[in-house]
């Protein structure tokens, strides 16, 4: 079969995960037509990674048309992008008699196909040469699942779980709803308070956040976060809506509402 002309340059999917992936069209077409014009190899004027072009070759080169009239990028948008590449870091440029001579930074790493994974499994299993276009992606979301997953279970002690139920049963009690509990994250934050507070004297404290008016604590959920974060305050009394007060059933209560009970007619 007949050689392909004009050569090749690699592509890695990583650049749908890099800082370029969501910019405007025009700056990921630049970007990518810049290292197809580098060389591959070194010459007298440019070493390998290397070009030199002016503004009217991009604009020349990736030019299209709409129906009979010619369109192309005006020279803002060149300007824009090779300004963003060079604050990147992923180009540097300087200027020469015939035009831009522009290094693109690392190229000989993400032109060297022996760096990356799926070169090296095809050289190991090319009858698996079908299935070497796996979603790296896919795969890295899954292995970071499954961290958190062995992170949420390191921290499921005992207390951790009874503090859990605790806080759970009371949330609901009070809004007749099922909180939003992330395991995980919330864990590590109980078993911190845990390593300072006793199991009860952080319930008493989770009583008080409960029965709180602070416009704040409203405001976010009544979550263990915001619990975490205010619970200095909580103990000092700072404030001053949280208070323990008994209601005929025995349940805490803000002052506002012990107000409100106090205020209210009996029916007759």
């Amino acid at each position: 079969m007949e050689k392909i002309k004009g050569g090749y340059y690699i592509k890695p999917r990583y650049i749908q995960e890099s800082r370029i992936a969501h910019k405007p069209p025009y700056m990921r077409e630049i970007w990518d037509w810049i290292i197809m014009q580098c060389n591959h190899e070194s010459n007298k004027i440019c070493n390998r990674g290397q070009c030199i072009r002016t503004y009217e070759d991009i604009q020349k080169g990736l030019g299209w048309s709409i129906g009979w009239r010619k369109m192309k990028y005006n020279k803002w948008q060149c300007e824009n992008i090779m300004k963003w590449l060079r604050k990147a870091t992923l180009i540097t440029t300087e200027k020469t008699t015939r035009g831009l001579k522009i290094t693109v930074l690392n190229y000989d790493y993400y032109q060297d196909a022996s760096n990356y994974e799926s070169h090296k499994r095809a050289t190991r299993e090319p009858q698996s040469s079908h299935t070497i276009n796996k979603n790296d992606k896919e795969v890295k979301e899954l292995k970071n699942k499954e961290v958190k997953t062995l992170s949420a279970k390191k921290t499921a002690d005992p207390l951790v779980k009874e503090f859990i139920d605790y806080y759970f049963n009371t949330f609901r009690d009070k809004f007749r709803e099922k909180p939003v509990i992330d395991g995980g994250k919330d864990g590590i934050i109980i078993k911190r308070l845990l390593s300072s507070y006793s199991l009860d004297r952080l319930k008493e404290l989770l009583a008080k956040f409960f029965v709180s008016d602070d416009p704040f604590i409203k405001r976010t959920g009544y979550t263990i976060g915001v619990f975490k974060t205010l619970i200095n305050k909580i103990i000092t009394g700072g404030d001053k809506d949280v208070r323990k007060v008994q209601t005929k059933n025995g349940k805490l209560v803000s002052a506002s509402e012990q107000k409100w009970h106090s205020t209210k007619k009996p029916l007759v």
